[in-house]
């Protein structure tokens, strides 16, 4: 009787690990046709912050604002407005107003500063 027993037991146990596997493999699925990359506003505006930040004299003492104007043109191009404090040659605080066109390519999950304005 024991093994009776314990035969149905392998059995459930197989059964359930079958619809574990089969459930993990739709999840997969569905999870590889919602996702695509995508570029958000706020994600823009920390790629922008790189660009300008790759054409001060002082990078490290930059200093960003939480809020930012943006433009959202279409699903790839963003247009960010905004100024960064930083220290000049001379170790003075200045506030620089820059605005940078981000252009991004889903197929490659890769953006790019496509024109970036500084202004003193």
């Amino acid at each position: 009787m024991k093994s009776f027993f314990k035969g149905i037991g392998v059995f459930i146990g197989m059964i359930i690990l079958v619809a574990i596997l089969a459930d993990d493999e739709d999840e997969a699925r569905v999870s590889k046709k919602e996702t695509r990359p995508i570029l958000t506003e706020t994600k823009a505006y920390y790629l922008a912050q790189g660009f300008v930040k790759d054409r001060l004299k002082a990078p490290a003492t930059a200093d960003f604002p939480y809020s930012f104007k943006r433009k959202r043109v279409n699903d790839s191009t963003f247009i960010i407005n905004s100024y960064v404090d930083s220290q000049n040659s001379f170790g003075a605080l200045i506030r620089t107003n820059w605005s940078c066109i981000i252009l991004y390519s889903p197929k490659t999950d890769l953006a790019e500063c496509y024109k970036l304005t500084l202004n003193n």
